[in-house]
């Protein structure tokens, strides 16, 4: 209940109806009332309060109101402004004061609200949009005391999120509005994308998969009814994942240089370690090969062999000593080519023997005969035996 200076009082209550008393004698008439038809918002009146401007504050489950006194006239229409920042918001107008600055405090079931009486008288007044609220991966932002404005509970500049909040959902409104569905959004993350969106009715917006780095939030909320637009920014801070920075990347890449340029290294040592020990096998197998070649070129043969040759030229019998040099160059040329090889055919080195005993008996004069038999179930063609096997024996 409310006394006014002219006597007149306001009353409310859970009906949702504010009712113009005057009192006469020992009765209260009802002078007018203010319903729902007439802008009141809400099913319960909690409080008023007058202010120095001549206008009354009444206080409801869903906003705050501001009646122009002069204008509540039982025929006509009272001009009035409601105020709600959220629907979620209940206030508590009977627990409402006004300060020596003439701003109204309004307690709700959010935070105790500040609202200039300015805004409401002044015509011209821009309004001022606000985020009101985050929620990461579709939860509520924990914010810290010194994070947020302890009135309105909106987000102090910049907002601090780590890397892994990178689903972030803004809920945004008008903090002083007289009527919510007059107002249209656009948006736009500048970072992200720097073009504004179209203007809209919903008040939220979505970001997901958000890269770390520095955005800005900007909005603009624009009053239908008078083509007035208020402005609203706020920086976010996205932590950048410790994977996904440059120190990381530049360990990274110093690990893999070190690591590639010890497996060169390695590989190149490994590469010459191989290549000395097949030069050391190959100087091996060469100086096995030029052994068998020396033990294959009996040094008394072939001394017996150039003996026998120089005893025909001094006996002036040159053809003896042409014969043997031809058999003799065949011998030498059969050990060299036979060198490389594993195996030949039986057949092969009975021509080698044959050619080899030959030598040997002209050197002795014919002072011995000789006679290789083969079995006739032997194919010596097919056979395959290591060269000079049987010279030795």
């Amino acid at each position: 209940m409310l006394v006014l200076p002219d006597s007149s009082i306001i009353a409310g209550g859970n009906n949702g109806i504010v009712y113009r008393l005057k009192s006469e004698g020992d009765e209260l008439i009802i002078i007018d009332s203010l319903d729902h038809s007439d802008g009141l918002e809400g099913i319960s009146v909690h409080g008023f309060q007058y202010h120095k401007d001549g206008s009354i504050w009444c206080g409801t489950n869903l906003g705050v109101h501001r009646f122009e006194y002069e204008t509540w006239h039982p025929d006509s229409s009272v001009k009035y402004r409601f105020w709600n920042a959220s629907k979620k918001v209940e206030f508590r107008g009977k627990e409402s004061v006004v300060d020596k600055y003439n701003n109204i405090w309004v307690k709700s079931n959010y935070a105790l609200m500040k609202i200039q009486a300015n805004d409401f008288t002044d015509d011209n007044t821009v309004y001022k949009p606000t985020l009101l609220e985050v929620k990461v991966k579709d939860n509520n932002w924990r914010l810290k005391k010194s994070e947020f404005d302890k009135w309105t509970k909106t987000p102090n500049n910049p907002i601090h999120l780590k890397y892994y909040e990178n689903y972030v959902r803004l809920r945004y409104g008008m903090l002083y509005c007289d009527d919510l569905e007059n107002i249209r959004y656009r948006y736009r993350l500048v970072g992200l994308d720097n073009h504004w969106s179209d203007w809209v009715k919903s008040n939220e917006v979505v970001y997901s998969n958000l890269s770390g780095g520095e955005y800005t939030f900007e909005l603009e909320a624009r009053k239908l009814s008078s083509g007035k637009i208020g402005k609203y920014s706020i920086d976010i801070m996205l932590a950048t994942a410790w994977w996904q920075t440059v120190w990381f990347w530049f360990i990274v890449v110093s690990i893999l240089g070190v690591l590639t340029y010890y497996a060169i290294n390695h590989f190149k040592s490994r590469i010459k370690f191989e290549e000395k020990q097949r030069t050391k096998q190959f100087n091996r197998v060469i100086g096995l090969k030029i052994r068998a070649l020396q033990h294959q070129l009996d040094p008394h043969f072939v001394f017996n062999s150039l003996n026998s040759i120089q005893s025909y030229i001094l006996e002036d019998d040159e053809d003896r000593a042409l014969e043997y040099l031809s058999d003799f160059s065949m011998v030498l040329r059969n050990n060299i080519n036979n060198a490389n090889k594993n195996l030949i055919s039986l057949s092969e080195e009975v021509a080698y023997l044959k050619l080899y005993l030959k030598l040997e008996q002209m050197r002795f004069e014919e002072k011995f005969t000789f006679q290789i038999n083969l079995d006739d179930k032997i194919n010596s063609l097919d056979i395959k035996v290591p060269p000079m096997l049987i010279q030795h024996f």
